[in-house]
């Protein structure tokens, strides 16, 4: 049975191996604040209820994706 770090981890390191990603966050939105240090694009896990079904916890996510578009248009 997975747990909720397990679920985060596997998330992360999915982010952190696929070519495209920049950054990987995870938590409330409010929490996320962009700054200067975050490469984009960034990928973002937001927490969602959870539920128990046949005794396990099911974990459910939002999951962003989202990219920081340049001044110049460049990207």
């Amino acid at each position: 049975m997975a747990t909720y770090n397990n679920i985060i981890d596997a998330l992360r390191s999915y982010s952190a191996s696929h070519l495209q990603v920049g950054s990987f966050h995870s938590g409330q939105k409010f929490d996320f604040q962009a700054n200067d240090t975050d490469t984009f694009p960034i990928v973002l896990a937001i927490p969602q209820p959870s539920t128990f079904s046949d005794g396990a916890v099911v974990f459910s996510f939002q999951l962003y994706v989202a990219d920081r578009m340049n001044e110049d248009g460049s990207n």
